[in-house]
């Protein structure tokens, strides 16, 4: 589910922040973003501008622009959150902590404020709905499991067993949870909110990814015309279209989104394969990001600089340290397949054999993955 895996859910939630990679010691002072690379001059902005005060009306703005991914806005809501500390919190509050602690892969401290609101009657349905995301995106099946079974009660059928097949997809069962998901598009939605539908087609979308049978593009077109705001649903199709090699479209899908990581890093990729004019300074753009990410200790999206990386070509063992720090926080297929690719490049034995021992105790169906796997022996086969 990313969300990411909140990334579905942040349709059925009414505010969920959808995040991806490893947190790392403390950053500066926030809502000083740095504008220059560090290797250069540091140049901090916004160093001297007074912010507005820190008020729950003033987070739930920033929750607002936080939650397509706007990592300024994040930053000034953890202020907030700070200068509030010590008072008593809405509900609501804490559950954008609990949002933003998952954003920025503090899942520990997420967990804490969603068992809390799950005692809650009138949070206890976003709370478990978050609760699985965090579940999910940090590979705690069983626990994913359980946050399902506690919602029984509170979801309708079909997204009871969709939610169900989003564990089932990761646990062994991805065939199961594909011809589920196929009856309830055939039902035609019946029970099925405008978020919930939307959930319902990016989980095909991955499935068919995980497959590696069916073109995953047909589902996120389908999601991307319900939510075209939606960064885990654009970066989804936009990645989509440059493995097809359908540059055009992924540029045109990341137009506008460079502020955004995941999304610069595709468009990135897709300028220097077509050979795009911006190429250069989209490479240098990016790189800088990198770069400033790496000073403030904290690379939130090193599984998207670790694709760069390894498309740049000439740092496989900086970004196999990338693909392992996302890993050390993130357990998707996707996580998995960008460790294998790091792994395979760097000619690292030992994290394929991690790779392989973990798809061994999950159960985990992965078509791209087994490709990867397969490509190298395990270190118990190598000659002595």
């Amino acid at each position: 589910m990313r969300l990411a895996n909140a990334r579905r859910a942040a349709l059925i939630l009414p505010l969920i922040w959808i995040s991806t990679a490893s947190a790392g010691p403390a950053s500066p002072a926030l809502g000083t973003p740095l504008i220059e690379a560090p290797d250069a001059h540091l140049v901090v902005a916004r160093a001297r501008e007074p912010l507005p005060a820190a008020t729950p009306d003033r987070l739930r703005s920033l929750a607002r622009r936080s939650a397509q991914g706007d990592m300024l806005s994040a930053g000034e809501a953890e202020a907030v959150l700070r200068e509030l500390e010590g008072t008593s919190l809405e509900p609501d509050i804490q559950l954008l902590r609990a949002q933003l602690n998952q954003r920025l892969h503090r899942f520990e401290q997420a967990r804490n404020d969603l068992e809390s609101l799950e005692q809650n009657p009138a949070f206890a349905h976003e709370a478990g709905l978050q609760r699985l995301a965090v579940a999910l995106a940090t590979g705690h099946l069983d626990e994913a499991k359980a946050a399902c079974g506690r919602l029984n009660s509170q979801l309708n059928p079909s997204l009871y067993h969709l939610c169900d097949a989003n564990v089932d997809a990761r646990a062994g069962h991805l065939e199961h949870a594909w011809h589920l998901g196929r009856e309830l598009l055939a039902n035609k939605h019946q029970d099925l909110t405008v978020g919930s539908r939307h959930w319902l087609l990016t989980s095909l979308a991955e499935w068919a990814e995980q497959r590696g049978q069916e073109d995953p593009r047909p589902w996120w077109q389908a999601a991307y015309l319900i939510a075209p705001e939606d960064t885990y649903t654009r970066a989804g199709l936009a990645r989509t279209a440059l493995a097809q090699q359908d540059f055009p479209m992924a540029l045109r899908l990341t137009e506008g989104q460079e502020n955004l990581d995941t999304l610069l890093v595709i468009r990135t990729i897709a300028a220097r394969l077509s050979a795009h004019p911006d190429a250069d300074t989209l490479t240098r753009k990016t790189l800088q990001r990198l770069q400033e990410a790496e000073w403030r200790g904290e690379v939130l999206h090193a599984r998207d600089f670790a694709r760069f990386l390894l498309h740049l070509g000439g740092s496989p063992q900086k970004a196999l340290a990338l693909a392992r720090a996302n890993w050390s926080s993130q357990k998707e297929p996707l996580d998995a397949r960008i460790l294998a690719q790091a792994a395979v490049g760097a000619h690292s034995i030992d994290d394929l054999d991690t790779l392989r021992d973990w798809v061994q105790q999950t159960g985990l169906e992965d078509a791209p993955l087994s490709r990867l796997l397969a490509s190298s022996t395990r270190r118990a086969e190598v000659a002595p």
